[in-house]
């Protein structure tokens, strides 16, 4: 499946869904008659068996991070173009919490061959784990994470003995504490080298938790995808439908078996500056704890290392310092330390804050080029509050409103045609996935002009990357039910 369609799925899949029936993510049909899970190899690593690219489904199994000689499956490198987008999206909007707890569990889970009733699950997460055994360690948290949000009425209570455990680690304990509020923006920003022609902030702690939005992203891909395998001569065949749902599988379960292997690590904050006066030039710090387990990740994705100054990499023209706290990434010309910039409107529930001046707009978007108007900038923000919904405001000079009203235009046009596609039913072509969800959400656009200054706002009456089930019921349309009872027998 291509990536940039994988992308697409997930990114659709993370708007919050309503409540009502749950249909359960279709399970991988069987490849020559032996039925397919996840297991563990003897070194920890996650085998999919039997081989669906097999064509008896012999063999050792597919793996998840093949790197070796003569080992089949997933590597690190195709981990970094499958994977890395959905896996930087879940921590750029995971609430403040860890990277393992960013995966898709309740799938981990459910593929593993677990029972996710409360009791089960509280009773794996209070089962002793020796200090130096990862996979248990990780295998714990995951059971701690998904009881909080499958039971989270009984967790405390379940979860409470393990509070007292001695040697607990840390991201265990962590996760039975109220995740701490994010950073404020300017503490960000503090002793950061900047360029000055583009400023973001994102903060995953102002956000809520995507947590189960990848699990939701894995049905709208496997319903795209089976359609698109139903419309070709000879239909959906159960080995080829079995390896894409496994690429699917491994995509929410990156960020738990990365944390697995490497070791866990939180992002506070990532701060990207451009400047684009002799070419590109840009930075990008990511702040938080437990960075130091990225060498392991850059090590094994072909990084170059520096081998006179530990934890320097180089990935082509991007030299990467990774430290426990802070990973500095920078491209072309290094920045040089001056007082922090002013952050106008980034309030505490803002995950997300641009600022660039106008002028540096219209270099990196040459169609906006002749809207210069000195030093005067552009503010972008996302805001994400529970009564509201979600948010995205786009604040520019007066002398933009041209463009700021073409592109409101453009909005409420794409907004349109998405409701128009949803009911529309499908006519002697392969079903698309508007014929297959029908999302019930309704986006409105707003454009101002007031005080030299024009506002382009799209609100969304839901939460982007909020807890949600993997695919409500009520979204499905007759198609993608009909579809699914081809791919899962007994339906």
């Amino acid at each position: 499946m291509h990536t940039a369609v994988r992308c697409v799925m997930f990114a659709l899949a993370a708007l919050s869904a309503s409540a009502g029936e749950v249909y359960s993510v279709p399970d991988v049909p069987e490849v020559a008659g032996k039925t397919t899970a996840w297991t563990r190899g003897a070194d920890g690593v996650l085998l999919f068996t039997p081989d669906p690219r097999s064509p008896d489904g012999t063999g050792p199994g597919l793996r998840l991070f093949a790197g070796g000689a003569g080992q089949r499956g997933i590597s690190m490198a195709d981990v970094f173009i499958m994977g890395s987008p959905v896996s930087v999206t879940a921590l750029a909007f995971s609430g403040g919490r860890d990277l393992a707890s960013c995966g898709d569990q309740r799938s981990w889970a459910l593929r593993m061959g677990w029972d996710v009733t409360p009791a089960a699950l509280a009773r794996r997460a209070l089962t002793a784990v020796a200090a130096e055994d990862r996979v248990a360690a990780s295998e714990r948290l995951v059971a701690v994470r998904l009881l909080q949000e499958l039971a989270p009425e009984q967790a405390a209570a379940l979860l409470a003995p393990l509070g007292a455990t001695p040697g607990l680690d840390r991201w265990t304990a962590a996760a039975l504490r109220p995740t701490p509020p994010p950073p404020e923006p300017a503490a960000v920003l503090r002793g950061l080298a900047l360029h000055r022609d583009l400023l973001a902030i994102l903060r995953p702690g102002a956000a809520p938790a995507q947590s189960r939005g990848t699990g939701a992203g894995r049905s709208y891909a496997i319903l795209g995808m089976a359609a698109k395998m139903d419309a070709q001569p000879g239909g959906i065949d159960p080995s080829w439908f079995a390896a894409n749902v496994m690429e699917l599988d491994a995509v929410g379960f990156l960020p738990i078996e990365l944390a697995r292997r490497h070791g866990n690590l939180r992002i506070d904050a990532i701060v990207v500056s451009m400047a684009g006066d002799a070419g590109i030039s840009w930075t990008c710090d990511i702040l938080g704890e437990g960075l130091e387990a990225v060498s392991g990740v850059l090590s094994e994705a072909g990084a170059i290392a520096d081998p006179a100054k530990p934890g320097l990499f180089s990935l082509g023209p991007v030299s990467v310092t990774v430290g426990a706290t802070r990973i500095a990434l920078r491209a072309g010309v290094a920045p040089a330390l001056a007082p922090p910039p002013a952050i106008d409107g980034c309030p505490a529930d803002c995950p997300i804050w641009v600022r660039a001046s106008s002028s540096a707009v219209a270099r990196f978007v040459p169609a906006l080029a002749g809207l210069e108007a000195g030093n005067d900038v552009v503010i972008l923000r996302l805001l994400q509050r529970k009564a509201e919904g979600t948010t995205i405001v786009l604040t520019a000079p007066a002398a933009w409103e041209s463009p700021l009203r073409t592109a409101a235009a453009m909005v409420e046009q794409g907004i349109a045609q998405l409701r128009r596609t949803a009911v529309q039913p499908a006519r002697g072509r392969a079903l698309a996935i508007a014929d297959l969800v029908t999302i019930p959400l309704q986006p409105t656009v707003r454009m101002t002009m007031a005080g030299g200054l024009g506002s382009l706002e799209l609100a969304i009456p839901g939460w982007i990357f909020a807890d949600a089930v993997p695919l409500p019921g009520s979204w499905l349309t007759p198609a993608a039910r009909a579809l699914l009872g081809k791919i899962t027998p007994g339906l």
